[in-house]
């Protein structure tokens, strides 16, 4: 029994098509160089799994269906011959080849936000888990590395809040209903920064930056209150240590000279207990549209899947309970 073909559905791909078929900057280099480094990472993710890591098999899931999408993006480009569009080349990259300089975009630390999907980490950036020190009275004092979870160079982080291998993704955002649209301002932080000027230093406040995380203050003041008393070199040495160890870069301070002063931190993403991603270390981020997060020293990025300011962390975390051991229900 016969049936039809819409052949102009049907997409002619390019015989064999590799990677170097194309300029180095053009946009499908850039995408068959990301598909491959996904392909490449889920084989390395899959031996693992049959070797003694079983776990690494439900992880594997999440980037099955992260190559089947990029896959499907590469059979809708244009080659530029006219008549062809470009397709997946299943090019093995080596560990050694995705890390460090060079002029390859996979050379690169980057996150790459998927549209109402996951966070997309490429480069080899060290994921690790992060937690709160706090005193005996319940105030954060500073932070403490427990574990690292990978450093492998490709890996893909839950943005929707109830994958069930947090923090990485499942694909459970295709199964239940996530709006990931990004609402977070493209205005750069200085233009919407508040300043509290003291004696000897500025402290600058953007408060849509908040990410709760509470070292602004401790059970007897915050730093508002201590900006007034920064004539006091011990009282101005407490402010400096509050604010440097606020993750999201929500406050900020300047010297006398006007130099701005930032901790120093490595460059990594660190998973805190029931918190936000913790991103340091100026790793550039590209929103789903392909343009660019503001890139800073210190970024809290919402893992909740609830913030009103996505891709950023805004507290609401805490306000619905996440908890990384749970499934979320979205909203």
């Amino acid at each position: 029994e016969g049936f039809t073909i819409d052949w102009d559905a049907v997409h002619d791909i390019r015989a064999n098509p590799r990677t170097a078929d194309y300029p180095a900057g053009s946009v499908v280099r850039a995408k068959m160089l990301e598909f491959n480094l996904a392909y490449s990472t889920l084989l390395r993710m899959l031996h693992r799994a049959f070797n003694g890591q079983p776990e690494q098999m439900a992880v594997s899931v999440g980037s099955m269906y992260e190559i089947k999408n990029l896959a499907l993006e590469l059979i809708r480009m244009p080659t530029g011959d006219g008549s062809t569009v470009a397709g997946p080349s299943f090019e093995h990259v080596p560990v050694q080849d995705t890390v460090g300089g060079g002029a390859e975009s996979s050379r690169h630390y980057k996150i790459t936000i998927r549209r109402n999907g996951p966070y997309l980490v490429e480069g080899g950036v060290p994921l690790v888990r992060k937690s709160i020190v706090y005193s005996e009275h319940g105030e954060p004092l500073t932070w403490k590395t427990e574990t690292i979870l990978t450093n492998d160079e490709s890996y893909m982080l839950c943005r929707c809040g109830n994958s069930s291998r947090k923090p990485f993704c499942d694909s459970t955002h295709r199964r239940l209903p996530f709006d990931g649209t990004e609402t977070a301002s493209r205005v750069p932080s200085v233009a919407r920064r508040k300043v509290f000027p003291g004696r000897r230093i500025t402290m600058s406040d953007d408060t849509s930056l908040c990410a709760d995380a509470g070292f602004c203050g401790n059970r007897i003041e915050k730093v508002w209150d201590l900006i007034e008393r920064t004539d006091d070199s011990q009282v101005r040495f407490q402010l400096m240590q509050m604010v440097e160890r606020c993750p999201s870069g929500r406050l900020v301070y300047q010297l006398e000279s006007g130099e701005e002063i930032e901790p120093d931190l490595p460059r990594q993403i660190a998973v805190t207990n029931d918190g936000p991603y913790w991103v340091t270390g100026r790793i550039p981020i590209e929103r789903s549209d392909g343009s660019m997060l503001e890139t800073r020293n210190r970024v809290t990025l919402c893992r909740c899947g609830h913030s009103g300011n996505k891709p950023l962390c805004d507290g609401t975390h805490a306000e619905v309970g996440f908890r990384e051991s749970a499934a979320q229900v979205t909203r």
